[in-house]
């Protein structure tokens, strides 16, 4: 039996890249000057949902996951913490209510979102939601055929601004 073909999985990739991209924007332009040594954020990956008809596609969505934690750690670790993944696995099937992934995880975001396919088409949709007052504060909705990989090549922003206290 053979495994998922390499196009998904290259464009899983491509998009990780993206949204990582577009959050580490966000989150680096929203944060405010820094005026004395202060706390990193913190953000927690959650694990993507797999909302196709087709079980056997959780290894996208899983995928989709796991690079997302790879690509937004490597960002700038000094203003940048990223939950592991093994603390934030355990939320993917359980309840995800925002103050308890405060207590249990020190989120000051959280990452969430959704995978689908359907045939050749894949629609990947994050959320980028402001614990404190458990506000979406960015969200974006990425949808391509499968083969249009360079599409959603990646930028990365540069490193983050300073966290606001």
């Amino acid at each position: 039996m053979r495994g998922p073909s390499l196009t998904p999985r290259v464009v899983l990739i491509a998009v990780v890249l993206g949204a990582a991209a577009l959050v580490a924007y966000w989150v680096g332009t929203h944060a405010g000057p820094r005026t004395r040594p202060g706390p990193r954020l913190t953000l927690a990956v959650l694990p993507f949902d797999n909302l196709s008809n087709e079980a056997d596609q959780e290894y996208l969505s899983d995928g989709l996951t796991e690079e997302m934690i790879t690509q937004l750690a490597r960002l700038d670790p000094d203003r940048l913490r990223v939950t592991a993944r093994s603390s934030t696995w355990k939320y993917k099937h359980a309840d995800r209510d925002i103050p308890r992934l405060r207590r249990e995880l020190g989120a000051d975001y959280v990452l969430e979102g959704s995978v689908r396919r359907a045939g050749e088409r894949v629609r990947v949709a994050a959320q980028l939601v402001q614990v404190v007052d458990q506000t979406h504060i960015w969200a974006e909705t990425y949808e391509r055929e499968m083969r249009d990989v360079l599409v959603w090549r990646a930028r990365s922003p540069g490193p983050l601004p300073a966290p606001s206290q």
